[in-house]
């Protein structure tokens, strides 16, 4: 991907990153500079030695979901002068079999809470389902919406599943592409969608 010119990021579980054997593989890559960016998804507690852990690595984003993130794990992150990407919650597969009303709770102190939040992170973005879950676009002007606002699924982004070898204009679209060798053809295909 390097050779590419393709900027590669990773997204790693709490669990994994927290053992020092992949710890090690990911300061590696970062040494090597094979990725850029480093996302952590939230899987068991937002304790001290996990912020402490995150807040070594610069390019770290810590990964979060609408309705599974708590009024409490918020309260722990604060600030802690962090990035955090929040990604709506997805009613198919596991979020169906894990759906339960805790789930929508979360969402509506997530949904109160955002504005009190903002000050406290050094970075809060959101995909575009949970942009629409959470209604964010409610906390800014038109114009400054106009600034921020990227877009919708496709126009300037899209998905790649390496392990299924496959894409598609964002992760929960039912349409899906066997992978082409060029991204541009790729991305060509979602554009014409």
């Amino acid at each position: 991907m390097k050779e590419r010119n393709v900027i590669a990021n990773i997204t790693v579980n709490q669990r994994h990153f927290m053992q020092e054997k992949y710890a090690a593989l990911i300061g590696n890559m970062i040494a090597c500079d094979f990725v850029k960016g480093i996302g952590v998804s939230l899987s068991d507690s937002s304790d001290n030695a996990f912020i402490a852990k995150l807040q070594t690595i610069p390019n770290a984003v810590l990964h979060v979901i609408n309705g599974i993130l708590t009024k409490q794990d918020i309260i722990n992150l604060s600030g802690k002068n962090l990035k955090m990407l929040i990604l709506g919650y997805k009613m198919f597969r596991k979020g169906v079999l894990f759906h339960n009303p805790t789930v929508e709770a979360n969402k509506a102190v997530l949904r109160e809470l955002l504005p009190k939040m903002m000050p406290h992170f050094k970075i809060i973005s959101f995909d575009n389902l949970a942009i629409n879950q959470l209604e964010v676009k409610r906390l800014f002007s038109d114009k400054a919406w106009e600034r921020f606002y990227m877009g919708d699924d496709g126009m300037f982004t899209m998905y790649i599943d390496l392990v299924k070898q496959e894409f598609a204009r964002c992760s929960v679209a039912d349409k899906r592409y066997p992978l082409m060798v060029d991204i541009v053809d790729m991305f060509a295909v979602v554009k014409s969608e």
